[in-house]
């Protein structure tokens, strides 16, 4: 009789040791299919900014909140490494195994020419606060409906950690919105961090683009 109770217990054991294992098994697999942590989908993460970036991208992220667009926010992204910043709206990046020219999808920073005194106003400010923000930086990069413009640039939203370069600029006033691209699917981010940056006259809003009307 001692024998058949000493059985009962070691299939007991077993069992719970076998149903411990194929739970945790599915317990693994379903956290894996909700884990965007792969190159294509990745979990966004914290990094050290300075004091008026997170100031900007505190600012930045009550507009986004409030924006159709935030559900996209961490979604078919790639990773990157910038190599090189060549102005305020273009970059130049290693991912994948290559190199590649990124510009910043929807915004327009003023254009930079050599010798600086025929860029336009703010163009070495917004350049300056791009390296300052992204230079040797492993960013984010993510896709919209628009691959490339007429130059050959690759459009993308970039992103350091949870902050949108895109955004941080035009909020500080050193881009305009891109109005020859109104169906992006962060239009209305864009159109919103504008809206705020002329109405706080930030950066170029104070005195150079004063005029809504003269815009390209």
């Amino acid at each position: 009789m001692g024998n058949h109770r000493n059985m009962r217990y070691v299939f007991a054991f077993w069992a719970v040791l076998i149903v411990g294992a194929v739970g945790w098994g599915l317990a693994t697999r379903i956290n894996s299919v909700f884990d965007f942590s792969s190159p294509n989908q990745g979990k966004v993460e914290a990094v050290t900014l300075d004091e008026s970036a997170n100031l900007a991208k505190e600012a930045v992220d009550k507009i986004i909140s409030n924006s159709r667009g935030s559900s996209y926010r961490t979604k078919y992204m790639e990773t990157a490494e910038v190599i090189k910043v060549f102005d305020g709206d273009t970059i130049e990046v290693y991912t994948n195994g290559d190199l590649m020219i990124v510009g910043y999808l929807g915004i327009d920073a003023p254009t930079l020419e050599f010798p600086a005194d025929g860029s336009e106003p703010f163009a070495i400010e917004a350049l300056e606060r791009n390296r300052d923000i992204v230079e040797g930086q492993q960013v984010w990069l993510e896709r919209d409906m628009i691959e490339q413009d007429e130059s050959g640039r690759h459009l993308r939203y970039v992103y350091v950690g949870e902050l949108m370069v895109n955004a941080l600029l035009l909020y500080e006033g050193l881009a305009r919105a891109d109005t020859s691209y109104l169906a992006l699917k962060h239009a209305d981010i864009i159109r919103l961090v504008e809206q705020q940056a002329i109405t706080d006259r930030r950066g170029a809003w104070l005195r150079d683009w004063s005029s809504a009307s003269g815009r390209r």
